[in-house]
């Protein structure tokens, strides 16, 4: 594989997971295979906020060693030695530059950056339109992802009973089809 290739697909995590950390209603359906394992605490598979990216979990995940060697010429980067941690310094900068490196591809089937980059002029990425290309991460067998969720204009009443940042129909972020709601409570009101 490419040096560029493996600068890329860095760069995807670690965007992935500085918008998964900024974004409360992002949730494991909306992380690629490769970055819920990488986010995802242990054998739980569940994901604490905030998330960290490490050397060695890109060589173990996607097969890439020395992964701060080969973005370290990238300034929107930081590398911590201790733990050995990678993060974005920056988020919009280094959006642009993933995106002029040639990262648009990627953008297109990753839910969590399609969320962040659909704000961004050009780039016709819509969150809504982004291929479910991974599986739903199903956390119980057998047990609905969340309940009905019809018309979320009626019912505002529920909306002061939800915790902040939760909708106020199923009581978590996401709505059926497993979007953020866009009617979620936040700290401030309703939105």
């Amino acid at each position: 594989m490419s040096e560029d290739s493996d600068s890329l697909r860095i760069m995807e995590v670690l965007l992935s997971a500085e918008i998964f950390n900024q974004n409360p209603a992002l949730d494991l359906n909306d992380l690629t295979p490769a970055c819920r394992e990488i986010f995802c605490s242990g054998d739980t598979k569940s994901v604490k906020r905030p998330v960290y990216v490490s050397d060695g979990l890109i060589k173990r995940v996607l097969g890439i060693a020395d992964a701060h060697e080969k973005i370290a010429k990238n300034p929107f980067v930081s590398y911590e030695d201790f733990g050995q941690r990678l993060k974005i310094t920056t988020l919009k900068p280094a959006a642009e530059w993933f995106l002029a490196q040639g990262g648009r591809p990627l953008v297109g089937v990753n839910p969590a950056l399609a969320f962040f980059f659909e704000s961004f002029d050009g780039t016709k990425v819509s969150y809504q339109d982004c291929p479910q290309s991974k599986p739903a991460f199903r956390g119980h067998p057998g047990k609905p992802r969340t309940e009905d969720h019809q018309d979320h204009r009626r019912g505002r009443e529920d909306t002061e009973r939800a915790r902040p940042g939760h909708c106020h129909r199923t009581g978590r972020g996401r709505t059926e089809d497993g979007r953020p709601c866009l009617f979620a409570r936040t700290d401030r009101g309703h939105q």
